[in-house]
């Protein structure tokens, strides 16, 4: 998500969030029919990632319904990570063994954004862009050490349009 008010007909700021959910994986590792029971081991992991910041940016061309801007913007970046293995044993006996981490970590981010946009009308508008981003954690999470990313994205964005009153 990001929001936006033009200082100018050219440089614009800009507040952002983003989030990212890595998911869970599940996997069973062994089934066990034992004297005390059925024994089940499994582990898993998931992770997500939160990102909010601000930014600053300029329109390089621009025609009638046709711009392309770049964007500088930074802010924090929260990482959240988990993962663990269990054993149960279901029946005669009643063992169960649980081993789970979770971890989170803070880190700054940095980003740069190159975006191309068509205006549809008044309201609306198509965007695709190019943004690289970012980060590095003071400490690991797990084996991960931070972000450099880049990617391609493509979206609908809609013009809100603050008009001040004029004196009477």
């Amino acid at each position: 998500m990001n929001a936006g008010y033009y200082f100018s007909d050219r440089w614009y700021g800009s507040a952002e969030g983003a989030a990212i959910y890595a998911g869970k994986k599940k996997s069973v590792n062994n089934i066990e029919n034992t004297g005390d029971g059925i024994t089940v081991s499994g582990s898993g992991s998931g992770g997500a990632m939160l990102r909010s910041g601000i930014g600053i940016g300029y329109i390089i061309y621009q025609q009638r319904k046709f711009w392309t801007d770049i964007k500088l913007s930074g802010g924090r970046l929260t990482a959240i990570a988990g993962g663990g293995n269990v054993t149960r044993t279901i029946g005669g006996g009643d063992g169960s063994e649980a081993a789970i981490i979770t971890r989170n970590r803070t880190a700054n981010y940095y980003a740069f954004t190159g975006a191309t946009n068509l205006r549809l009308n008044n309201t609306f508008y198509l965007t695709g862009n190019l943004q690289y981003v970012h980060s590095e954690f003071k400490e690991p999470i797990g084996s991960v050490k931070g972000f450099s990313v880049i990617s391609v994205n493509a979206g609908v964005g809609i013009f809100i349009n603050i008009k001040k009153k004029k004196d009477e």
